[in-house]
């Protein structure tokens, strides 16, 4: 199946979940990475804000806070531009392009390291950590240009397909969590 064709299945799969049944979900699927030793070992979080029932990414960011992490979140531009901010709290954050909750623009840019871990969204995935996403490329274009960083994604198990189409321009992610399973 096409890209295009996956990434619309998916959103109306996903958009039919219950409210509980995504706040359950995610708590299981936070709850593993937070007891992951990646996170345990982690200073630093690039992390985005879910929305439209994604994984709610909320209480990791508030849990990553508490433990006195950096965390920085996304905000997008024109042309698939985007730069991640620090933030230092939840109450930073503004509603921005595409609906999303971004930093307001007085915050602090954020300059990634090798020990800066990625959380990446996404539409549907494979078994080979290969992603799609929305289709504009926001995340493609800024992983491309910091490879040397751990990218993971946080899925419900029913966004996994066996496989997916990927091209050359695709970033394939170096984990997936799941309320099921970790894809290595």
């Amino acid at each position: 199946m096409e890209k295009k064709l996956l990434r619309k299945k998916h959103i109306f799969m996903r958009n039919q979940l219950p409210y509980k049944l995504v706040c359950d979900l995610s708590d299981e699927i936070t709850e593993k990475f937070i007891e992951s030793d990646l996170y345990k070992q982690s200073k630093e979080l690039f992390i985005y804000v879910g929305v439209k029932n994604e994984v709610n990414t909320l209480t990791i960011i508030e849990h990553a806070l508490k433990d006195d992490r950096k965390v920085a979140v996304p905000k997008t531009y024109n042309r698939g531009i985007m730069k991640f901010f620090y933030i230092d709290s939840l109450e930073e954050l503004v509603l921005g392009n595409f609906g999303l909750l971004e930093p307001t623009n007085i915050l602090t840019e954020a300059i990634s390291n090798q020990q800066s871990l990625f959380l990446v969204p996404g539409i549907v995935f494979d078994k080979a950590k290969n992603r799609i996403g929305y289709g504009a490329g926001f995340y493609d274009n800024y992983l491309r240009n910091h490879l040397y960083h751990k990218s993971i994604a946080l899925a419900y198990e029913s966004q996994i397909e066996e496989e997916i189409p990927a091209t050359s321009n695709d970033v394939a992610m170096n984990l997936i969590i799941t309320e099921k399973n970790i894809y290595k």
